[in-house]
């Protein structure tokens, strides 16, 4: 791993919001459904409290009001919950978002069974699946904070993005050296090769916040005869479906 930092993918979303609009964004504007100090975008309306718009506990109204400002020029960052956000408020983002491709970035935080003791009502596994069936919808999941922040400067910048943070914190696993690639799925992990990996290698693929115990099994059987590596694949899946 890079170092030993822990910090979860969450907290790197609200601070590479503030850092976007520190940065001279002024395009940006953030969203968000009774849940800012979960989401951790009160980071951005702390600071940037006029671009900020807490919609109560009313998500599917959130995607509404997001949706129509993004067609005045606007880039929208809406968060909330990935049950929520990818659940409760589907049909709004496939016919506000989704058909109309609208610039509308879904932040959704406390995603899969990551959020653990906030118990199963909030532990969202049909999230990614749900958001794949969305024409144009791009999804990512980053595995740490450092790939998290990547994503959402990444997003800002493409239309139509379905971003997954977690609740808990995560080891510091990857470079800022490493590319960021939002188009193409798994390019970011290029940065190793398999032309470098041992031709006798046990090689174990991934999916970000799955690494963690992976990572600690490779760890137990280090003394194996042959090396082990884990390759992260980022979830970056572009829907192929299109809206007739």
């Amino acid at each position: 791993m890079a170092d030993n930092k822990s910090i979860a993918t969450r907290d790197s979303y609200g601070a590479a919001l503030l850092e976007l609009a520190d940065a001279g964004h002024d395009d940006i504007v953030v969203f968000d459904a009774d849940l800012s100090a979960s989401t951790r975008t009160s980071v951005f309306a702390k600071k940037y409290s006029e671009r900020f718009f807490d919609c109560g506990i009313a998500e599917c109204n959130m995607i509404g009001v997001a949706g129509g400002l993004s067609t005045i020029g606007y880039t929208v960052f809406a968060s909330s919950f990935a049950m929520f956000a990818a659940g409760r408020a589907f049909e709004q983002i496939r016919n506000t978002v989704g058909y109309p491709h609208l610039n509308v970035k879904i932040g959704a935080t406390h995603a899969g069974i990551s959020v653990g003791e906030d118990g199963a009502s909030h532990q969202c596994c049909e999230d990614i699946a749900l958001m794949r069936t969305i024409p144009g919808m791009v999804i990512i999941n980053p595995a740490d904070d450092v790939e998290a922040r990547a994503a959402v400067f990444a997003a800002a910048e493409q239309i139509k993005r379905n971003i997954a943070f977690r609740r808990r914190f995560v080891y510091h696993l990857t470079h800022t050296s490493c590319p960021f690639h939002s188009e193409h799925p798994g390019k970011r992990r290029r940065c190793m090769p398999f032309s470098f990996l041992h031709p006798q290698s046990v090689r174990i693929f991934c999916r970000t916040a799955s690494y963690f115990p992976i990572f600690r099994a490779v760890q137990f059987n280090k003394r194996r005869s042959a090396p082990m590596f884990i390759l992260i694949i980022p979830q970056q899946e572009k829907s192929s479906r299109v809206f007739s």
